[in-house]
């Protein structure tokens, strides 16, 4: 491989800095619409989804760890040249603990070859991706590359422990000559031409591509034996592992639609590692001769990270505060009418008011545009007919230029606002109607326990409010006329 400058390759969970990396050479997508309204657009995701995404892009810079991969002038490992024999060599599945950052918190696997004999080894990696200046548009669009890479199996191993995480190893039982097709076909898909492949948290990633090549070593069975429905969808999986930030787990509920809801399978469950690792534990096989032999032949602990966090068997609750936090909201809304209402012609609660709604709708509205944004414009599958879209449309960011105008005396934005909030209520009282239907099967109740408060109490504010101006200028008129 040739070395190039300017661009940082990383891996998903470690952040490598190898300069000896190549950069990922992106061909040009065609879009359907002008150029500048789909740069104005991109723009717009990237910062509506910046929140969400800042973590896994500043992660690369905090991690400044080493974790080489061999470069142009490495020797070919002797599996690929022929050296060596079958029966020397021993394939691992490695499974590392979860991390600190948003990127880790879900662990990592990887694939190990070994030589005994010629005691050499290499360790696979399905999590490598290329930082530079697109990363957040790629990933916000769905369309991260990641690629395979090789690395020095110890360091790596190190390099995990520093960073206070479990490094788990399981010798895979496999006879020799699947050991070779193993091996074989690691060689095979790092090769530039084949290592590349479109990222999917749930469906394609680093523990599902290792997950696929074990099945294939093992004739499909691991794949036939975990066929049962799991006991957890994909979102209660993700609960389970972001239990450590309420406010991204919110996030990342909130961006997810109705797929991550349904029934899965135990095989589906090995996006995460630790279940690939488990399952694979579980496996046995019966071999040439009838014997019942078990997939993994021993299990050892490189590192055991005592201050790990353990992740827990069910997801904490969190619908009662968002729900608390929505109410609150709400109330805030219907006290700063109510001290509008005593003194309709003070400075003050009409500032603060409009200063509420403009935060609302600021902060409302980037939710909304960046949800529908990644609903209609991206690769995600998980993004597409989310139910919050009814709970914060995008004219939520509406909000916002009415909030200053209303603070700064305009009577127009204010019966604007009337309407705008009693459509959000509106819309958000449908959403809620509608579960009665089997397809509004979304499991987004943090999200309608936050903005339904929010959007009834500021309308019912807002329609407060208006009536007792409008009585407030009556009297006033009625007054001068009489004193006239």
């Amino acid at each position: 491989m040739q070395r190039e400058s300017g661009v940082r390759p990383t891996s998903s969970d470690m952040f490598a800095e190898d300069e000896t990396m190549t950069r990922i050479r992106e061909t040009t997508r065609t879009s359907p619409v002008p150029p500048a309204l789909s740069k104005w657009l991109r723009r717009c995701l990237v910062l509506t989804s910046l929140v969400a995404l800042c973590s896994v892009a500043a992660s690369p810079v905090v991690s400044r760890t080493a974790h080489a991969q061999p470069s142009s002038t490495a020797p070919a490992p002797p599996w690929e040249t022929g050296e060596s024999r079958p029966e020397d060599l021993q394939i691992k599945l490695v499974t590392f603990g979860p991390g600190d950052m948003v990127a880790n918190w879900f662990g990592h696997s990887a694939l190990v070859v070994e030589d005994t004999r010629l005691e050499t080894s290499r360790l696979y990696n399905y999590g490598m991706f290329t930082f530079d200046g697109t990363l957040l548009v790629k990933f916000a669009m769905g369309r991260l590359r990641f690629w395979a890479g090789e690395q020095p199996e110890l360091r790596t191993y190190e390099i995990y422990k520093r960073q206070g995480r479990d490094v788990r190893i399981q010798y895979l039982n496999l006879p020799p000559e699947s050991r070779v097709e193993v091996a074989e076909q690691l060689v095979w898909k790092t090769e530039p031409e084949n290592r590349y492949y479109l990222y999917q948290h749930y469906f394609d990633n680093c523990a599902t591509r290792p997950r696929d090549i074990i099945d294939d070593a093992f004739d499909g069975r691991l794949e036939e034996t975990t066929r049962e429905t799991a006991e957890r969808t994909f979102r209660e999986h993700v609960r389970r592992y972001s239990y450590r930030d309420p406010f991204m787990e919110f996030l990342m509920m909130y961006l997810e639609n109705d797929i991550i809801d349904q029934p899965i399978s135990q095989w589906e469950t090995m996006f995460l590692p630790a279940r690939l690792e488990h399952y694979v534990g579980q496996l046995h096989y019966t071999n040439e001769v009838g014997e019942r032999i078990p997939a993994v032949r021993e299990q050892v602990i490189y590192h055991d990270a005592d201050d790990e966090l353990a992740i827990p068997e069910h997801a904490s609750p969190h619908w009662p505060w968002t729900l608390l936090l929505g109410c609150l909201v709400g109330g805030l809304g219907l006290g700063l009418a109510q001290w509008w209402r005593s003194q309709p012609s003070a400075r003050a609660p009409r500032i603060a008011f409009g200063t509420l709604q403009a935060c609302l709708g600021g902060t409302m509205g980037v939710l909304g545009l960046g949800l529908f944004l990644m609903a209609i414009g991206t690769d995600h599958r998980v993004t597409y007919w989310n139910e919050n879209l009814l709970l914060n449309p995008p004219i939520a960011f509406g909000l916002l230029p009415l909030g200053i105008a209303v603070a700064r005396k305009s009577i127009r934005a204010r019966q604007w606002l009337r309407w705008s909030w009693t459509a959000l209520a509106t819309t958000g009282l449908l959403a809620v109607v509608l579960k009665v239907l089997p397809a509004f099967d979304q499991h987004n109740y943090q999200s309608i326990g936050l903005f339904l408060p929010i959007s009834l109490g500021l309308a019912g504010a807002c329609w407060w409010l208006e009536d007792s101006i409008e009585e407030a200028h009556s009297n006033d008129s009625t007054a001068e006329r009489e004193d006239a």
